[in-house]
């Protein structure tokens, strides 16, 4: 097909190749079925989807991360003769716009820009006229690279902090209920550690790959987040304002309200939380989060 070099493809279930390419041949479009090793020129996208970084299609739709150009371009390819653009996702202040992926009902569109202090960001896509931020992730170093969605579960390839994997069942919420640090040397915002993340295997493994300490399989039992929310008091007429639950698996904080309430996220099962009030540990607790459940409990 005349393409002697690209950063990357991708290639649909229909057997369609998208290369990412040149200027004027911004993604070539192939067609390997029947013939993989004999691929023929099915189209391209021409002078669309300036500067190209990375492709995924599904349902005739192509969702391309246009890099420099700054956001998230969505096309119809149905007749390859004639793509037209559908609608354009352009970030607050956005970084390099980088990869991009669909969540399995499609209702959702998670994207992220390899750029320090951008967010993995959750769109809201089932309507294309009317395209919204539902949520946002981002790891303690600052910097994402990649995603693969897989029911619901988002892998991302977190660099210095190595694999991430969050929970969108509640796109407005992701929860990170996951996490295994394949770059011990440190945890700041350069380019180094984790750069893939693959979830998509029979046996329940993950593949990461790691710049400088190679590739990691993992045996991951799924896991999903649940949600827990409800009044905490100091007897049944008195509540605590404005307490915090601080987790004992990852030392991370939730605050409660000014009125006693509290509402937060966190991988499913049984964890124990230290709850402060104004510095003093008042008591250390168990508190149950049900998979993809909220669970409405008082304490």
């Amino acid at each position: 097909t005349n393409v002697q070099q690209s950063h990357n493809l991708w290639i649909d279930e229909t057997g369609l190749m998208f290369i990412e390419h040149h200027a004027g041949d911004n993604i070539h479009i192939a067609n390997i079925n029947p013939w993989a090793d004999n691929p023929i020129y099915a189209g391209s996208f021409e002078n669309l989807a300036l500067n190209c970084h990375d492709i995924y299609t599904r349902n005739n739709i192509a969702y391309i991360s246009e890099g420099w150009s700054y956001q998230f371009g969505i096309y119809d390819f149905s007749d390859l003769n004639n793509i037209t653009p559908i609608s354009t996702i352009t970030p607050f202040n956005s970084g390099y716009a980088h990869n991009a992926w669909l969540n399995d009902s499609g209702t959702h569109l998670v994207t992220t820009e390899e750029t320090v202090n951008k967010t993995v960001k959750i769109w809201d896509v089932s309507n294309f006229n009317n395209i919204t931020l539902a949520g946002e992730y981002l790891g303690e170093n600052g910097l994402a690279h990649n995603v693969h969605v897989d029911n619901d579960l988002v892998y991302i390839s977190h660099y210095s902090v190595g694999l991430k994997i969050i929970d969108i069942f509640n796109p407005n919420d992701p929860i990170e209920i996951a996490a295994y640090d394949t770059y011990p040397q440190g945890n700041g915002s350069g380019y180094v550690g984790c750069w893939g993340a693959y979830p998509f295997t029979n046996n329940n493994m993950v593949f990461a790959s790691d710049m400088q300490n190679g590739l990691h399989i993992f045996n991951f039992d799924t896991l999903f987040a649940g949600w827990i929310q409800g009044y905490i008091y100091f007897n049944e007429d008195n509540i605590i304002p404005n307490a915090t639950f601080k987790s004992l698996l990852n030392n991370k904080e939730y605050q409660v309200d000014n009125n006693g309430y509290f509402n937060f996220g966190f991988p499913e099962g049984i964890h124990d939380f230290e709850v402060y009030y104004e510095e003093l540990l008042l008591d250390t607790i168990l508190l149950n989060f049900l998979p993809r459940e909220i669970n409405e409990v008082n304490l």
